[in-house]
């Protein structure tokens, strides 16, 4: 038996409230055994207010979903699995947050010498199914979210999307106005209840099972990897892609960051396409080759099932997108020291690929018997510390007191700088939704100081365009 935890997360009164999961009828859970009799699930909604403490004015990132699952989950329960009802995701592009996605599934990969594991939890964003759904009644919105449920369900059992014309419950990024006409189906493909099938073969169920192994990573003779991408019109060869590292020399367990700039190409004027300038995109792959010449695609924390927004990039003007490559505590991305090279893809209509320049990483070897190093290293390994960095947000008065006094330690470096640039947003964003106009105030100076400091030794011309507006809106009194 697999038990699905429901859990709200900062949910508002004028959201719908989610009273069952039932779709046409049926439970959510009975459509999974319908198409494999092993595969026997239950609703569990005992935790539903678990994850209440959760908070987010402006919209939740991906550390607020992970903090809601390891509220909800039994510790070291393989056998079960979350699934959150939220608001929306904060609306923020530079770091890949897009809050018109109705759900997703999130934790793809594991980590076999650690406790992490892949698969354990989804998120449906009531905010956005509410409003998509037009003038869906009621009842209708309700089975859209119970399809939407089933749908990032099966991704936790590592399914992967139907073809786009079919109407099952793997069709990705469905339209809620399908609902009033049974248009979206309410069946798996075939291929895909073979695939569920495989939960009662004790040598090939940890492929199936949440907790099993990676998101894509599949039994033999089915597809692998993340699902393909969706063609455009736009072909990519007529964009240009430029990527620099935030630092080119580093310790593992730094705050590294990829700088993506992508342009128009010449003679092309203006370029319509699609704003996934992200991993979490399918379309958009970044590579890293690691000192022993082994090649790989890095994998994001999360894979998004509707297209990104549209968007014109016009001749003279650029999109900066800034991709956090410092894994987590307990997984960073580049491990082993030595030189990694970095290169971006992405895949547009005609079959074309726009590929960017490649850039080098140098990490260097620990050094456990160097004070500074092993403050650094103890630091950056709580997550509190590392959400703030990543999503520049204040997590607690006592992470902004460690970062400010780390920052003290890595002044001048590439780390000093990430520092200062994450407290000066984090400030910003905190003085931004504050109540009291004397402390919001109070809060966006202490903000400035923190952003002048970040433009200090910084080369990226995204990063330092967008520091400039917020010091030059600040000032003017226009963030409040």
């Amino acid at each position: 038996m697999i038990t699905i935890f429901p859990a709200d997360v900062n949910l508002t009164p004028d959201l719908p409230h989610v009273s069952g999961l039932d779709y046409q009828g049926v439970p959510i859970e009975t459509y999974f055994s319908q198409s494999a009799p092993a595969l026997q699930l239950s609703v569990d909604w005992s935790f539903r207010n678990q994850a209440s403490s959760i908070l987010a004015d402006s919209g939740l990132d991906m550390a607020h979903l992970e903090q809601a699952l390891e509220l909800i989950l039994p510790h070291g329960a393989g056998t079960s699995a979350g699934l959150l009802l939220c608001d929306s995701l904060i609306d923020d592009p530079v770091l890949g947050l897009d809050p018109n996605q109705y759900g997703f599934m999130f934790d793809l990969e594991g980590d076999t010498n650690t406790e992490l594991q892949p698969r354990r939890g989804c998120a449906i964003f009531l905010s956005a199914i509410q409003a998509r759904s037009g003038d869906l009644s009621p009842a209708d919105m309700q089975e859209f979210i119970a399809f939407t449920a089933i749908h990032e369900l099966g991704h936790l059992f590592n399914l992967w999307h139907s073809a786009d014309s079919s109407s099952t419950f793997m069709t990705p990024h469905p339209d809620p106005e399908q609902i009033p006409s049974h248009a979206l189906g309410n069946t798996f493909e075939e291929i895909h209840e073979d695939y569920l099938k495989f939960v009662n073969d004790p040598s090939e169920s940890q492929f199936v099972l949440p907790g099993g192994s990676n998101f894509g990573d599949r039994i033999s003779g089915f597809p692998s990897g993340t699902d393909p991408a969706d063609s455009l019109e736009s072909p990519a060869d007529r964009l240009n892609l430029q990527i620099h590292v935030s630092h080119e020399t580093c310790y593992s367990c730094e705050p590294i960051e990829l700088f993506v700039t992508a342009s128009v190409a010449d003679p092309v004027h203006q370029l319509v396409t699609l704003d996934e300038f992200h991993p979490s995109y399918p379309r958009f792959e970044i590579w890293i080759t690691n000192p022993a010449g082994e090649r790989r695609r890095h994998r994001p924390t999360h894979l998004y099932c509707r297209p990104g927004p549209s968007i014109a990039i016009r001749q003279a003007e650029a999109i900066h997108r800034e991709i956090w490559l410092g894994g987590s505590s307990r997984a960073p991305t580049f491990r082993a020291p030595g030189i990694y090279e970095l290169e971006v893809w992405l895949k547009g209509g005609a079959a074309s690929v726009a590929t960017s320049n490649r850039v080098q990483v140098e990490v260097l070897p620990a050094e456990p018997r160097d004070r500074r190093w092993q403050e650094m290293k103890g630091l950056l390994a709580i997550p509190s510390l590392r959400n703030t960095l990543r999503y520049r947000r204040l997590t607690s008065r006592s992470a902004y007191e460690a970062l400010s006094r780390m920052n003290e330690v890595r002044e001048n470096s590439a780390t000093g700088r990430a520092i200062n640039y994450a407290l000066g947003v984090a400030l910003q964003k905190a003085g931004k939704s504050s109540r009291s106009n004397e402390r919001a105030l109070a809060l966006q100076k202490q903000g400035i100081l923190y952003l002048q400091q970040a433009l200090l030794g910084e080369t990226h011309e995204g990063r330092r365009a967008r520091i400039d507006r917020m010091v030059r809106e600040t000032k003017k009194g226009k963030i409040k």
